[in-house]
């Protein structure tokens, strides 16, 4: 009898053992003067929302716009020189002329030059005055346009332009650059008179040169009496505005 009930005492307290030995970890709280157990829940990091980016866009920025002022057809280009002959009276102002003429202005929305690109091209064999004497001997021996058949004016610089190019009225310009006559390039400056309406514009531009500056073999003939060292270049031009 003794043996059974030491029996189930041990029974009794393995089962106690037991119990109490939990895998799972608790915590103990008193509810009303009572201890519960509460078994430990890990905590779980929290789950970070992920906003959508935006990647800001930069403002637009406003493109400049560029005017090409265009050499339209129908433009002349010319010299013009003061000279005497034997069969005259006094002197006058003799000129040859072409409308082999080509070229453009670009101005930029500040109004200032862009010079890559402006530029006069001027076909100077088809030079042509009132006296072929005249011509033959510009043709063969002054400027030997066979042998330098163009003019060209490279434009560097502008002055007289204070601010944007206008849509109307009279603009009064100053191009300074290098122009090539004969083979020899120099530095010249162009005086520019023209009439904005618009797209359209009529004007002109005149400069000077020398003969020797250009190694231009002057005329010496019996009958030329007198004949200047300046030779005056002129171009009367109607251009086309264009937007760039």
């Amino acid at each position: 009898m003794n043996n059974k009930i030491i029996y189930i005492f041990s029974l009794l307290c393995l089962f106690i053992l037991a119990c109490s030995n939990i895998t799972d970890l608790e915590t103990s709280t008193l509810v009303n003067d009572k201890e519960v157990t509460r078994p430990i829940i890990a905590s779980k990091p929290d789950k970070k929302v992920l906003q959508p980016t935006t990647t800001a866009k930069p403002d637009k920025e406003s493109t400049p716009i560029e005017k090409i002022i265009n050499i339209e057809k129908g433009s002349t280009a010319r010299y013009i020189i003061r000279e005497q002959l034997v069969r005259w009276v006094s002197e006058k102002d003799v000129s040859g002329e072409t409308q082999l003429v080509e070229g453009r202005i670009i101005i930029s929305s500040e109004g200032k030059l862009i010079s890559k690109g402006s530029r006069f091209v001027v076909n100077v064999k088809s030079l042509k005055s009132d006296e072929p004497k005249r011509d033959n001997y510009i043709k063969n021996n002054a400027l030997e346009s066979n042998k330098f058949p163009e003019v060209i004016f490279e434009i560097n610089m502008m002055e007289g332009l204070n601010g944007p190019l206008p849509t109307s009225g009279e603009i009064n310009l100053k191009l300074i650059g290098n122009i090539t006559i004969h083979g020899v390039t120099k530095e010249v400056a162009w005086t520019l008179l023209a009439n904005i309406d618009n797209e359209e514009i009529t004007g002109i531009a005149k400069t000077s040169i020398d003969f020797n500056t250009f190694d231009i073999k002057k005329p010496s003939l019996p009958f030329i009496l007198t004949l200047d060292d300046t030779l005056r270049l002129e171009l009367n031009f109607t251009a086309k505005i264009q937007n760039n």
